[in-house]
């Protein structure tokens, strides 16, 4: 009977040993899947026996707000131990994301600090240094048919109309005497600006992908503050049309004023100036000088011409 107590009481024992290396076993395994290093946000991660080695994305030079990320901008950096909160690892692709803020060399991209899209960054990103931006109504026919897109580059052309110079040219008979030519139309043709760049057309902004857009009524473009003052007293004096260059001409046209004369055919002109020269004599026969008179004071009263 005591030896099979003794028995009993060995098998016990034993039995316990073992669930004891099992929950030992059981809590290494757990340990290894779940222990400190585990929630490090390093999907491509290489252990060196004692701690992770990350590898995230960061800039290789310094970028402003609104650039659209490249090769160039941007380069691999590795960390060891934990990844910093919001870092990008480089498994994830970020060329053609736009940046909302100004980085600096070898900064680690994080993920808010980036866009996918341009009006998420805000057109003001897009203005170059020292010009603005200035939103010019458009119809078909000033738009180049709808063919403008964000990033292209544009002349204004600018009809300056006589109506609009009529309180300021008014001709007087006596100065249409003086000089018949002033009674013609002064109405005139010119290239206003040119090489301007599209910030936006309608809803796109400049480095968006959509090709298909409805027709628009507004054009945005990037002008230097003298310029944008100018546009603005021009816009309210006449009209203008935008005229589209093409991808690599950046070169200034001559800025020759078209006036009427130049839409007239050599016999118009002709006629013209048989009109003018006309005037002009009509006008010399019209001046009559009178003689001057003589003054004779006699007996203290005056007398013209021998009269009393």
């Amino acid at each position: 009977m005591e030896r099979k107590t003794r028995t009993q009481l060995i098998i016990g024992i034993g039995f316990m040993i073992a669930a004891v290396l099992i929950v030992i076993a059981g809590y290494g395994l757990v340990a290894s899947q779940f222990g400190p290093d585990s929630g490090r946000n390093g999907a491509n991660g290489q252990g060196d026996g004692s701690q992770t080695i990350y590898q995230i994305w960061a800039t290789s030079r310094q970028l402003e707000r609104g650039t659209q990320l490249t090769d160039q901008d941007i380069k691999i950096m590795k960390v060891a131990g934990e990844s910093p909160l919001g870092a990008v690892p480089t498994s994830r692709p970020i060329r053609g994301r736009y940046l909302r803020e100004d980085v600096k060399p070898g900064q680690i991209l994080l993920e808010s600090m980036m866009a996918n899209t341009p009006h998420e960054v805000g057109l003001a990103a897009l203005i170059p240094s020292g010009m603005r931006a200035i939103a010019v109504r458009v119809s078909d026919e000033i738009a180049v048919g709808n063919f403008i897109r964000p990033g292209d580059f544009v002349d204004i052309q600018y009809v300056l109309k006589e109506t609009a110079l009529a309180p300021s040219r008014r001709v007087s008979q006596t100065q249409l005497a003086e000089n018949p030519a002033g009674g013609e139309d002064r109405s005139e043709a010119r290239i206003l600006i040119q090489n301007i760049e599209v910030l936006s057309i309608g809803p796109l902004i400049k480095g968006d992908q959509a090709t298909n857009v409805d027709p628009y009524r507004n054009v945005t473009l990037a002008l230097m503050p003298e310029q944008a003052s100018r546009f603005a007293l021009a816009r309210d004096m006449g009209s203008y049309f935008l005229s589209l260059r093409g991808l690599q001409d950046h070169d200034e046209a001559e800025d020759k004023t078209i006036i009427v004369d130049d839409l007239r055919g050599e016999d118009a002109k002709e006629r013209v100036k048989r009109r003018q020269e006309e005037a002009a004599a009509e006008h010399g026969n019209q001046k009559r000088v009178a003689p001057p008179q003589k003054v004779r004071v006699l007996g203290g009263r005056s007398t013209v011409g021998g009269r009393r």
